[in-house]
C-alpha cells in the first residue's frame, strides 16, 4: 500500500497531504477558480524563471501567448492567496510545489499550449553551449567573456525537470495522456540524441 501511494503522489508529501486532507480548502485550494489561474499553465510547464533575463520572459510570452506582463501581474495576484501555487523570491518565479501544480493544474493545459513547449523546449536545447567557444582553462569566465545562454541556468533545468516531470506523472492526467505526452517526450529525446556529437553531449 506505501508503494502504491507512494507512485500516485508522486513521492510528493504535498499532493499525499492535499489528497488525504479532510480541509475542502487543502483539498480544492480557492486560487484554482480565480480567473488569474489561466497563468498557471505557464507555470507548470516552464516551472521557473528569471525576469532579470529579458531571454526568460520572451518566453514566458511566447508559450503563453499573451503579453509578459499580463502572465506576471496574474502570478503577482495568485501568490497572495492562501496556499498559493506560486513564489516569488526576488526576480525569481517558481512554482512552489511542481508536482502538487500539475496534479491539480494539468487537465487544464492545452494541446496549443504543449505544442508551444515542446518548440520552446527543443529550440533552446539544440543549441550549443556559448562557453564551449573558448579555451578549457578560460570557461570558468565565461560570463565575463560574454560567452552564457540568454536564457538563465533556472529556466533551463526547470525546463528539464518539466520533461521529468511529464513523463512520469503526465500518463496519469486524461487530457496529457490524450495528448500523448510520453510519446512525444520520447521523439523529442530521440531527436536531440540521436547521432549527437561532442558539442551537443556537453551542451546538454
Amino acid at each position: 500500500d506505501s508503494k502504491r501511494l507512494a507512485v500516485s503522489t508522486g513521492r510528493s508529501w504535498s499532493v499525499f497531504r492535499r489528497r488525504r486532507a479532510t480541509n475542502p480548502a487543502i483539498r480544492r485550494p480557492a486560487w484554482l477558480d480565480v480567473p488569474q489561474t489561466s497563468a498557471l499553465a505557464t507555470l507548470c510547464l516552464l516551472g521557473g524563471w528569471s525576469a532579470e533575463k529579458p531571454a526568460d520572459c520572451e518566453i514566458v510570452a511566447q508559450l503563453s501567448g499573451r503579453p509578459y506582463e499580463e502572465i506576471e501581474r496574474a502570478l503577482r495576484h495568485l501568490a497572495q492567496l492562501e496556499y498559493a501555487p506560486v513564489l516569488q523570491i526576488g526576480e525569481v518565479w517558481k512554482a512552489r510545489s511542481p508536482l502538487e501544480l500539475l496534479d491539480l493544474f494539468g487537465e487544464r493545459i492545452t494541446r496549443d499550449e504543449l505544442d508551444r513547449f515542446f518548440q520552446i523546449v527543443q529550440s533552446i536545447l539544440v543549441m550549443p553551449d556559448p562557453q564551449l567557444d573558448l579555451p578549457d582553462e578560460e570557461r570558468h569566465a565565461a560570463q565575463i567573456y560574454g560567452k552564457v545562454r540568454p536564457q538563465s541556468d533556472l529556466l533551463i533545468e526547470a525546463l528539464c525537470d518539466t520533461l521529468i516531470k511529464l513523463a512520469v506523472r503526465g500518463p496519469q492526467v486524461p487530457s496529457l495522456a490524450s495528448a500523448n505526452i510520453k510519446d512525444r517526450i520520447s521523439v523529442l529525446v530521440h531527436d536531440l540524441l540521436d547521432d549527437a556529437d561532442g558539442t551537443r553531449w556537453l551542451s546538454l
